[in-house]
């Protein structure tokens, strides 16, 4: 008989990450250009507390940027925050998510006066969040 204890290690993380990957959702985040129309377009940086960095992004009007993710099993928490810039003045850095298991999803409009978020879904009713 041969015994194989890395094949059981490797078999005990594959079945962990079947059980994880089934048992907690994938949490959504949407972010959306809901700016006036102008020569601008929305710049977004975002990157997890761990330093994840998502990349950067430039949004036209009606334009949305959507990640998702799973929470982090052995901490039990997320935290996300971006970094939104539309023309010259309006700059800031956002808290867009910080959950544990069972968080829903997020959408955001990011408007002239500020950021606004729904749990509803995109076409949900938003409730502003953030001035500028």
């Amino acid at each position: 008989m041969v015994h194989c204890i890395s094949c059981k290690a490797t078999m005990a993380g594959w079945v962990w990450d079947a059980i994880v990957g089934y048992l907690v959702p994938d949490v959504i985040i949407e972010i959306r250009n809901d700016m006036p129309s102008n020569a601008y377009s929305l710049y977004l940086h975002c990157k997890s507390e761990k330093d994840d960095r998502l990349g950067e992004h430039w949004l036209a009007k009606g334009q949305h940027y959507s990640w998702d993710f799973k929470i982090n099993a052995v901490k039990g928490t997320t935290t996300y925050n971006c970094y939104m810039q539309w023309g010259n003045n309006k700059k800031k850095w956002f808290l867009v998510y910080r959950g544990s298991f069972g968080t829903d999803d997020w959408w955001y409009s990011v408007r002239q006066d500020g950021l606004y978020a729904t749990q509803d879904g995109p076409s949900g009713k938003y409730k502003k969040m953030y001035k500028w």
